[in-house]
């Protein structure tokens, strides 16, 4: 009797060992942030830019460009490391191709209907990133260095002044371009799923201060030297591949 209580309490035993849960039961399997990965982006941005200093064609005052409104959309590449069950570092960078534009008119005498231009071409940036993930959700907020390249714009019909004698101001058709560099900030949200891939939003400032710019008019053969004070914001939607995977998150085996 004895030897059959035994047997039937070691086989009670293996059966549950079975069917149920294991005695010693494995860690959870994390999203591992770690490796390389490269995709692509696009989405909505602004920019604004602030034309001031003497000029040919406002020999008066300044210049004040409104806001462009347009659409951005490119790739990046960058590696994480995760540090920590929730901690992540990573560097990026990005390129994109860009349709931000802008036109405001600017009358700086009455009766004389000025027209200002600005366009961004494309915006790239080099940026460092700082995440906290939940599994596979990362926040996380990213800053560095940006470029970008514009063209610039000032079209003024000729103008008379009613004086005695009249006083005229030829027409002036001025382009110039620049590629301008700065900083660049922002932040995100980034959602792994499925193994290799994740999605994102983000969005992201650009500043990129004060600087000198030449604009020409090839016909009337003069030029305009102006200030410009540009910034672009833009939310950016994006998905990545990691081609290359490294080790669990710091810890884990």
């Amino acid at each position: 009797m004895r030897k059959l209580l035994l047997a039937a309490t070691a086989l009670t035993v293996s059966g549950s060992a079975l069917v149920g849960e294991p005695a010693f039961a494995a860690p959870p399997a994390y999203f591992n942030w770690t490796g390389c990965y490269v995709g692509g982006n696009a989405g909505p941005g602004w920019g604004n830019a602030n034309f001031s200093g003497p000029s040919l064609d406002a020999p008066n005052g300044s210049l004040n460009a409104g806001s462009g409104v347009g659409f951005l959309g490119g790739g990046q590449f960058g590696c994480n490391v995760q540090v920590s069950r929730n901690w992540v570092l990573g560097a990026e960078g990005d390129f994109g191709w860009s349709s931000i534009s802008g036109t405001d008119r600017e009358p700086f005498f009455a009766g004389k209907n000025q027209l200002l231009h600005s366009q961004t071409d494309w915006i790239g940036s080099a940026t460092g990133r700082v995440g906290y993930a939940f599994d596979n959700w990362m926040f996380y907020g990213k800053g560095g260095v940006a470029w970008a390249r514009n063209q610039y714009g000032v079209n003024t019909p000729q103008f008379t002044f009613p004086t005695d004698p009249p006083f005229t101001i030829p027409a002036f058709n001025g382009t110039g371009t620049d590629t301008a560099f700065g900083a660049t900030a922002g932040g995100g949200i980034e959602w792994g799923f499925a193994p290799g891939w994740s999605a994102r939003v983000e969005v992201d400032y650009y500043a990129f201060g004060s600087r000198t710019v030449t604009l020409f008019d090839p016909n009337l053969g003069a030029s305009s030297v102006l200030r410009v004070r540009q910034d672009i914001e833009a939310i950016r939607f994006g998905i990545n591949y990691q081609f290359w995977t490294g080790g669990t998150w710091f810890g884990s085996n």
